[in-house]
């Protein structure tokens, strides 16, 4: 992975915080357990140390945000229409968020 591969993986890490940080102030339209799920994953990044594998670790941070992100995604109707359009432009730079279809069995 060259320097640029980092910078984005870096750059996406950050878009997707910003999201779920903009998600969390309006959480107030999003079910009980997204907070919670939301603080297990962040003490989960918090034990990694980035300075060890930080291209694993990225991705690990990334994936967990993306899943996050998702099920935030579940309830776009209820969030503020900056919200969406964050989402929409996430998407169009870094690819589709899938739903994370919470409840679904």
């Amino acid at each position: 992975m060259n320097l640029g591969d980092l910078k984005n993986l870096k750059d996406e890490r950050a878009a997707l915080e910003a999201l779920l940080t903009h998600a969390i102030q309006e959480r107030r339209a999003l079910p009980g357990f997204f907070q919670d799920e939301v603080d297990r994953l962040a003490q989960e990044r918090a034990t990694r140390r980035p300075d060890i594998n930080a291209v694993p670790t990225l991705q690990a941070d990334i994936q967990d945000l993306r899943y996050q992100v998702g099920i935030a995604k579940e309830y776009r109707s209820d969030l503020p229409a900056p919200w969406d359009a964050a989402l929409n432009d996430f998407e169009t730079r870094y690819g589709p968020i899938a739903d994370a279809l919470v409840g679904a069995s």
